[in-house]
């Protein structure tokens, strides 16, 4: 068993795949007797090398320990959003002190490649994917394994990374959202960022919001709490490397 905004039973069927959970979800994962009904049950490798998770409406099976992971983790998040107190954004969010950056965007925007760098360079871990806010706007660690795409794959894949593999320090307790960063991505674009008004943060975080509490009148409310002790950017960058230092800065003002 291992918690993250809730408490999830997962059972192993082999010593393989009980050693991924705690690589990858320690200190979260709690070892505990045998659940009468896990939510997942994993195994493997078998005799061709591939895992398997099964779960009550579905079945995966791949090779690849980190592949299982990916797999599990995307279960695990849909599962807890229709059952988190909080409000989810599609955002990464790190943290330094008390004072969130949030940096929202939807999948496929490179917010967990941004995240890493982020963490690399002394940002405290909450998120790469689920920025949870809670009704007074306040952000809560939700600090799941990285899930990374891997460039230049076709079909594209993604791959898993410990967060306590990149970052010196993953979140325990909410912070203040200090910052919103609206950067898109774009190859070969140079960092550029300004300052907007406020509303037009409420946008940001409203577009970002996954549809299953996107009609929620706790959304809107967390959103504009969460703007009263946070400034709005939007730019766009390129390298991750290249923006850490001046978003790292908003954190700073």
């Amino acid at each position: 068993m291992f918690s993250t905004v809730d408490t999830i039973a997962v059972s192993c069927r082999s010593a393989a795949t009980a050693d991924l959970l705690r690589e990858f979800y320690s200190p979260r994962c709690l070892p505990g007797a045998a659940a009468d009904d896990p939510l997942f049950e994993l195994d493997g490798p078998d005799a061709d090398g591939c895992f398997s998770l099964t779960g009550s409406h579905s079945f995966w099976r791949g090779p690849g320990a980190t592949a299982l992971v990916v797999e599990l983790q995307i279960r695990i998040d849909s599962y807890l959003l229709e059952r988190t107190p909080y409000v989810p954004i599609h955002a990464g969010a790190v943290a330094v002190g008390e004072r969130a950056l949030l940096v929202p965007g939807m999948s496929r925007t490179g917010k967990s490649s941004l995240v890493a760098a982020l963490i690399a360079r002394g940002a405290t871990y909450l998120s790469d994917e689920y920025a949870l806010l809670d009704d007074e706007g306040h952000v809560h660690p939700y600090p799941r394994p990285l899930l990374l795409r891997v460039p230049g794959s076709v079909p594209e894949e993604r791959t898993a990374v410990p967060a306590a593999r990149l970052a010196e320090s993953i979140a325990s307790s909410p912070a203040d959202v200090s910052a919103i960063a609206a950067v898109c991505y774009s190859d070969q674009t140079e960092f550029v960022l300004e300052r907007v008004p406020a509303s037009e943060g409420v946008l940001y975080l409203l577009q970002n919001t996954p549809r299953v509490v996107r009609d929620d009148d706790r959304t809107v409310t967390a959103a504009m709490r969460a703007l009263r002790t946070a400034r709005v950017y939007r730019g766009r960058r390129g390298d991750a490397e290249a923006a850490v230092e001046p978003l790292l800065a908003l954190l700073a003002e």
